[in-house]
């Protein structure tokens, strides 16, 4: 049995699968977020029968798929043909990020903050897709209030990490818990909480700056341009009692 809430950085050590993690755990006023509510993720493509069974003894029974329609039509995912889980395909954005030969462009002219304003661009744009957003969160407020809910993409980075984001915000949880949940996907987790909650110097490799700064700054403009991520979600056409319920889902 998987035991997350054992590990520092909590993440679920399937040998098949990608990036998978609890938001469990992260501070709030009054308490932390619930375990066992919300898992972030890679693909899940590439499940073994063993690590599938493993997630749904773990509790999946929702699953948000945020991948766009070709990437699916060439890697489907399994949970789409288990009787027992909701499922839904809401894509978020047309193409991973993470793409070898995209990153390559992106940190071609040598700027310590290329690849970081490449990704910055790419979230907003993610985060302009209001009706997706819409879909994805209505989604996720009519899973029942205990139910452990598992959204990914490909790399469980930029589409998981902007919705990532926007979950741990509505929930309360501080900027630097925000980046460094987004920075747990680049690096140890140990290293990251060394460098933004410890004393160790920042890093010296533009994927790990970029890694500390991208999200932060997605964060800011978000809150700059509406207040908050619930008003961000709310000018994206989702109710109060829609986000209350999601707040139900991480806290209680």
């Amino acid at each position: 049995m998987l035991h997350p809430e054992k590990a520092c950085d909590r993440s679920l050590k399937l040998a098949s699968g990608e990036n998978i993690r609890e938001l469990g755990g992260f501070p709030v006023p009054g308490g932390i977020t619930c375990w066992h509510r919300f898992l972030r993720s890679g693909t899940t493509s590439g499940l073994t029968g063993h690590d599938l069974r493993c997630l749904l003894r773990y509790g999946v029974t929702y699953v948000a798929d945020l991948r766009s329609e070709e990437e699916l039509s060439h890697s489907s995912d399994p949970f789409a043909r288990e009787a027992g889980v909701t499922y839904s395909n809401i894509p978020l954005y047309d193409y991973d990020l993470h793409d070898p030969k995209l990153e390559d462009g992106a940190g071609a002219a040598g700027d310590d903050l290329s690849l970081s304003g490449f990704l910055v661009d790419g979230y907003l744009s993610m985060l302009s897709n209001k009706p997706a957003i819409a879909r994805l969160f209505s989604f996720f407020a009519d899973a029942p209030s205990t139910a452990c809910i598992l959204f990914h993409c490909t790399a469980g980075m930029d589409r998981t990490g902007v919705t990532s984001m926007l979950l741990l915000a509505l929930a309360g949880v501080d900027r630097a818990h925000i980046v460094a949940d987004y920075a747990y996907s680049f690096t140890d987790a140990s290293d990251v909480d060394e460098w933004l909650f410890g004393k160790r110097a920042a890093p010296d490799t533009e994927i790990n700056r970029a890694a500390l700064k991208t999200m932060g700054i997605v964060y800011d403009r978000m809150c700059g341009a509406y207040g908050g991520a619930a008003e961000y979600l709310s000018a994206c056409g989702i109710s109060a009692l829609t986000l209350a319920r999601i707040r139900v889902h991480l806290l209680h």
